[in-house]
């Protein structure tokens, strides 16, 4: 170690580079890395939906100023039952890809021992119309659906039964089965409501940094909708006469909210779940291919830095490497020296650039809103940081420890 550190003594500048250009690779790249997972995790989770098989209808507005009656909302879910091919239809609020209406609220286990923040699905036949696989316990029964208004939020201050998704059911009862067990809703006015069923993925649609690791807590309500401003239907279909259900719904939703003065409304959206999705998360795919692009500039700069630096400096150094092979060095013992002498730069490097990863965390915290950085993408960026290092002096070195020491002496 103590030629190397003279060397770096003696030799300032290059060093100084290369350590620099490391801190600043490290620092962007456990950032990126971060924001690259927060924006990416979604688009991995499960949305738990029969998505070739789903139609959503959103939008439908009553701009009188008065709510859909519970007549007039059945009849619409009659007109589309009745399409031929369709399966199974729900009236619903808000549905999964659809921003519309939507609570969120925290949830606690019976004991109170466990809470999650989780989305909250209020509709008559979610289940069926969306396609959801039971993991456990059973569906909603007719006689459990709730009437969910505006003044009672929806059905949440109700006894109504709840089913949840898997990922909020293991949070809040690890150690138990949650069938039969009580989850109480909000702490200011809470309610109450028993675990009937489980389903194995539903995905939320109200992502942001505080919820964004909860993607899959859902909770099920049996509502039936009555005097709403708008309304949401989920329909499915069999696949094979989807376009043709698609074709369809316009017709039979004409007949259920015809466009008259009375009950004025504007134009319903109609799409299927793959189209909805897509456009939900193009924002975020968008983010992606930036951030992952972001990355891999910044590690293919560093490494031509890198090499760069290293090759020049090596140059340099020729006369010492050929006094170095004339007193016996071996290929190895060349090549092992800049490799550790890059180790200790690179090793210098990671632990500044750490530190300004986290300065930039705490900037961006404050002026951005955006989570705090996990501590896990400090070593991983630190082990990136250091193969790519060992991968950029490899040619340098390699190149000095192939030349033949009269040689060395002689360009020197």
């Amino acid at each position: 170690m103590q030629p190397m550190l003279k060397t770096f003594r003696r030799h300032r500048l290059m060093p100084t580079l290369v350590v620099m250009q490391i801190a600043l690779a490290t620092a962007i790249l456990c950032n990126a890395l971060s924001l690259l997972q927060q924006r990416l995790a979604p688009l991995l989770v499960h949305d738990g939906v029969a998505a070739n098989q789903v139609i959503l209808i959103s939008h439908i507005y009553n701009t009188t100023g008065k709510g859909w009656s519970g007549a007039q909302i059945q009849t619409g879910y009659a007109e589309l039952r009745a399409i031929p091919g369709v399966i199974a239809v729900s009236a619903g609020s808000p549905l999964p890809m659809v921003s519309g209406w939507y609570d969120s609220d925290s949830i606690f286990s019976s004991n109170g021992k466990h809470k999650a923040n989780a989305a909250i699905y209020v509709g008559n036949n979610l289940v069926n119309a969306l396609g959801l696989k039971l993991v456990a316990g059973r569906n909603f029964s007719p006689s459990e659906r709730v009437d969910a208004t505006m003044q009672n939020e929806g059905g949440l201050n109700t006894d109504a039964p709840v089913i949840l998704t898997h990922a909020i059911a293991q949070r809040l009862f690890p150690d138990t089965n949650p069938l039969g067990q009580q989850v109480r809703v909000g702490s200011k006015h809470p309610s109450y409501h028993t675990v009937v069923g489980v389903v194995g993925h539903l995905l939320r649609n109200d992502f942001n940094s505080a919820n964004q690791s909860a993607a899959g807590n859902v909770l099920l309500i049996p509502g039936r909708f009555i005097d709403y401003p708008a309304i949401e239907y989920a329909v499915r279909t069999d696949p094979n006469v989807l376009p043709a259900v698609l074709k369809s719904v316009p017709v039979a939703l004409r007949r259920a909210f015809p466009p008259n003065d009375a009950t004025a409304h504007s134009r319903p959206r109609i799409e299927t779940f793959e189209a909805a999705r897509a456009a939900f998360f193009h924002g975020r795919r968008a983010a992606v291919w930036l951030l992952s692009s972001v990355t891999l500039v910044v590690l293919i700069v560093t490494l031509i830095g890198i090499m760069g630096l290293t090759g020049f400096w090596v140059q340099q150094r020729t006369r010492q490497i050929g006094v170095r092979r004339a007193l016996g060095a071996r290929r190895i013992d060349i090549l092992r020296y800049f490799q550790t002498e890059n180790l200790l730069l690179a090793t210098a490097g990671i632990a500044l650039g750490c530190a300004a990863a986290i300065g930039i965390n705490v900037w961006l915290m404050a002026h951005y809103a955006v989570p705090r950085l996990p501590i896990v993408y400090l070593p991983i960026g630190a082990l990136t940081l250091w193969a790519l290092g060992q991968l950029a002096v490899l040619g340098p070195a390699l190149r000095a420890a192939r030349v033949p020491p009269t040689t060395a002496m002689r360009a020197a």
